[in-house]
């Protein structure tokens, strides 16, 4: 057998997955190499281990560049700079652009790891006149199957696809070498630029997202 995505086991068991961590690590680097020092995380439930480990990557790397996620917020609505969904279940909800106004220092760039929130988000900044990337960066994720250039956002790109493709060589490996120890195989993620990030301070320079 071979695990395909997350799991729970506690020994070591063979299966291939997403760097999630990675993940979580490649949108700080990014936007900080942008020169944003106050990076938000907008995330889900935080139930599943994915969104966990891609919190635990954007915390470290927070940490290893002297970014603090430690900042004034919102009673009950996130951790400094982390917040979850509750800010936006209902469109009528003004808590998204609540916390974004609260939160001191400023917020210059912001990340969303789930699929297609970013252009949520971004419909909901819209309306509330706020320009991206001018006023603030926004940073999505999308799946490595699906052309996701509609809203020509900076995306993460995370290949699930391949996922598939390793797991049934790795079964393969298993089946054919049975003596082969188990191997835990972790995918790397990709940037794809687009526009919705830019330096921070404003757009001056596009071309170099």
């Amino acid at each position: 057998y071979v695990i395909m995505g997350d799991h729970r086991c506690k020994q070591p068991v063979p299966s291939v997955n997403v760097d999630y961590r990675a993940v979580g690590r490649m949108a700080v680097q990014h936007l900080s190499s942008l020169g944003h020092r106050y990076i938000g995380f907008l995330g889900a439930s935080m139930q599943f281990v994915y969104q966990k480990e891609i919190l635990e990557g954007f915390r470290a790397a927070l940490k290893e560049r002297g970014l603090s996620d430690d900042k004034p917020r919102l009673p009950g609505r996130g951790q400094g700079l982390i917040a979850n969904a509750s800010l936006w279940k209902d469109p009528k909800d003004k808590s998204l652009m609540e916390w974004l106004g609260n939160a001191r220092p400023k917020l210059t760039a912001l990340f969303m790891p789930e699929f297609e929130w970013a252009a949520v988000v971004y419909e909901i900044l819209r309306k509330a006149r706020m320009e991206i990337p001018k006023e603030i960066s926004l940073l999505g994720c999308r799946l490595g199957s699906v052309a996701a250039g509609y809203q020509n956002f900076t995306c993460i790109d995370l290949p699930l696809a391949e996922v598939g493709h390793y797991s049934a060589s790795l079964l393969h490996r298993i089946v054919s070498e049975p003596d082969a120890a188990s191997r835990e195989i972790r995918l790397a993620p990709s940037l794809i630029e687009g526009r919705s990030t830019c330096f921070s301070g404003g757009p001056e320079n596009l071309s170099a997202n």
